[in-house]
């Protein structure tokens, strides 16, 4: 048989091929160190991670600045550090020292200049400890002990354990749990009765209860709703310490505490609203003789008036009566126009006295009737016939009456009149129409005991 002959390499002709190749290798990484060639690629990757950084930081500064500027704010160095940068950027810190600001930014130092320039430092150096807290609670009120929960870590090592320093160590946490004092005011104060308004927004659900007080007194507490009337009061009395204290469960806080007078019973309304006011009631069917409170809408706002409510008329106190009580004597001009129900919106009477005088200037009765100061300001004018004070001579002839020297002529007339027989007294009824009261013969024939011009 012929025999093929095998071709293969030898072990030294394998081992000069390994020590070409290393020989080989070894120039190639020489070349590439000597070069810098890894240097560069990572002082790239530094130099596109710094300006990466700088533009997000430039970026922030810009949207706090049209946020800012647009609400009519400034944008300071003093202003980005006092927590508008922490509250744009996540994972930044900022503290302002020499007109400027230094702090980091995901594991790099920055500065910010004056003129608000953004310059990125380079990696932060050494070991660093980073951490941040969080408030565990639910809302809380602002003074209130809070539970924090404080989370750290280290560039470089492990974390063994925490220890809280002595004294007081401040945290910067972002909350947004924590509540206000409650603030309050005061509205709808009327002769009875007045009105508590919690003014604060706060979330739904964050108070458990409002307690309203008064002089020290709750009057009204487990409710959530932000206003309360206080009734049953005294007007022209004046009440303090009046607030307001909300809950968040166990915890609570006091609102701002105010006082207010009640009112009388005056009516606030101008007499032109009043008129405006009594047209509309005398346009509501529902509003009747014995309705207490009428209220109505003029002008697109409700306005309420109560029986006994007062206002002045002519220096006088007049009282309202009632609403829709007396029909209107012309009920088709008296408001401008017909109304619903033809009926006197507003009643009132008078409180105060019309006039008063005395009878006389002794504060007798001597001269009669004829000669009080009272004649005189019931009748305005008054005319005196006659020879005698009280008597009248003159002609008297069924309903014809012809007075001597007269110097006036009355038309209408009542009163008792004596005849100069034995004959009885005879009544004139009121409004008899007497004509021809003339200057004539004098006779006697009676004697005028009332005459009413």
């Amino acid at each position: 048989m012929k025999e093929k002959s095998i071709k293969g390499i030898t072990l030294v002709a394998l081992v000069i091929t390994i020590v070409i190749l290393l020989i080989l290798a070894g120039i190639s990484i020489q070349a590439i160190t000597n070069t810098g060639l890894f240097a560069n690629a990572k002082k790239a990757k530094e130099k596109s991670i710094e300006g990466q950084l700088k533009e997000e930081i430039s970026l922030a500064i810009q949207s706090i600045q049209t946020e800012e500027i647009y609400k009519g704010n400034s944008v300071t160095l003093e202003t980005l550090a006092g927590g508008q940068l922490e509250k744009e950027l996540k994972d930044i810190t900022a503290e302002l020292a020499d007109g400027e600001i230094n702090g980091e930014y995901k594991d790099y130092e920055y500065t910010i200049d004056s003129n608000l320039n953004v310059t990125i430092n380079g990696p932060v150096t050494g070991v660093r400890i980073k951490g941040s807290a969080e408030v565990q609670t639910g809302y809380v009120f602002e003074g209130n002990t809070v539970e924090v929960k404080v989370t750290a870590s280290i560039t470089e090592g492990t974390i063994t354990g925490i220890e809280a320093p002595e004294g007081t160590k401040n945290i910067t946490a972002k909350v947004e749990n924590i509540l206000g004092a409650p603030q309050i005011t005061i509205s709808e104060v009327k002769k009875d009765s007045f009105k508590i308004n919690v003014e604060n927004d706060y979330p739904e659900g964050a108070i458990t209860e409002y307690k309203y007080s008064v002089g020290g007194t709750v009057k009204q507490q487990g409710t959530t709703d932000k206003n309360y009337t206080v009734t049953g009061l005294t007007q022209k009395t004046k009440y303090s310490n009046i607030k307001v204290t909300a809950c968040i469960n166990s915890l609570s806080k006091d609102s701002n505490v105010e006082e207010i007078t009640t009112k009388d019973d005056s009516i606030e309304y101008s007499w032109s609203e009043i008129a405006e006011i009594a047209k509309a009631i005398s346009n509501d069917t529902s509003i009747t003789d014995d309705t207490e409170t009428a209220t109505v809408t003029v002008n697109g706002v409700q306005k309420t008036l109560n029986v006994g409510d007062t206002a002045t008329l002519e220096e006088k106190k007049v009282r309202i009566l009632g609403f829709n009580h007396d029909e209107l004597a012309e009920p088709t001009t008296a408001y401008g126009t017909s109304t619903t129900t033809g009926k006197a919106g507003i009643s009132f009477e008078y409180v105060d006295f019309l006039t008063s005088s005395e009878m006389n200037s002794s504060g007798t009765n001597a001269g009669g009737w004829k000669n009080t100061k009272l004649r005189g300001e019931l009748n305005g004018t008054t005319y005196t016939f006659g020879d005698t004070a009280g008597t009248l001579t003159a002609q008297y002839t069924g309903n014809n009456v012809t007075l001597p020297n007269a110097t006036k002529t009355i038309t209408l007339w009542h009163g008792m009149v004596t005849p100069s027989a034995a004959s009885p007294k005879r009544q004139i009824s009121p409004d008899v129409n007497l004509q021809n009261i003339t200057s004539g013969t004098k006779t006697t024939c009676c004697t005028l005991e009332t005459l009413s011009i």
